[in-house]
């Protein structure tokens, strides 16, 4: 299992996987995957570990806890906002590096030295792309669309479905208590799910909040 997809190359202590005790976990701030510990993935330093275990380990293992759990439904459109393609692939689902910045999203400005936005992959180091040897795109997870899933009780950004929709066996249990951007470390909202290999979890988002920006778009 590629862990890297459920990273966060912009926040230090999310940029790759990392291990404690008998698991290896890999997170991005949105959705969170534990498998058992995996060699070569280094124990996390002590000070982010004493941060997990204060808190999200063990909320983590008690969403897990006492649900019942089934497959993933099929999802609606989020009312006033359906899927659009997604503008980093332009709806293919793949990318690859961007040449003229080499992935990094910036290049050097010819006039004053300093570094400026790539316009060629607009910042973001990777162009749309249909060849053999692409990656899926981070923007979309490979699904070529950008949006909201709606369920009945919760609403998901639709890249994060589309990556636990391609994990083995899958199984989710939805959240007991509505979502709520003021409390978005209390994991009664949050989708959980096990799958063939590990457990995880995925926070919705705010419904209220979604509704209030599709009304005034």
């Amino acid at each position: 299992m590629n862990l890297e997809p459920f990273c966060a190359p912009s926040i230090p202590q999310l940029r790759e996987p990392f291990s404690i005790g008998d698991f290896t976990y890999a997170a991005n701030g949105h959705i969170m995957v534990r498998i058992p510990r995996r060699p070569g993935i280094p124990e996390a330093d002590k000070d982010w570990r004493r941060q997990l275990e204060g808190g999200i380990l063990a909320n983590l293992t008690a969403a897990l806890a006492d649900r019942s759990y089934g497959p993933l439904p099929l999802y609606g459109d989020h009312p006033g906002t359906p899927p659009t393609e997604c503008g980093w692939c332009d709806g293919s689902g793949k990318v690859v590096k961007c040449a003229d910045c080499d992935g990094d999203g910036e290049v050097m400005c010819g006039e004053c030295g300093g570094d400026r936005e790539c316009e060629t992959c607009e910042g973001c180091g990777s162009v749309p792309s249909v060849a053999a040897d692409a990656q899926a795109c981070r923007g979309c997870n490979g699904s070529g669309r950008q949006g909201i899933a709606r369920y009945p009780t919760h609403d998901f950004d639709i890249k994060y479905i589309a990556m636990i929709s391609a994990l083995p066996d899958l199984q989710v249990a939805f959240g007991t208590a509505p979502a709520n951007w003021r409390d978005r470390n209390n994991f009664a909202t949050a989708m959980t799910f096990r799958f063939d290999g590990g457990v995880g979890v995925l926070m919705p988002m705010d419904r209220e909040e979604a509704d209030d920006a599709s009304r005034a778009a």
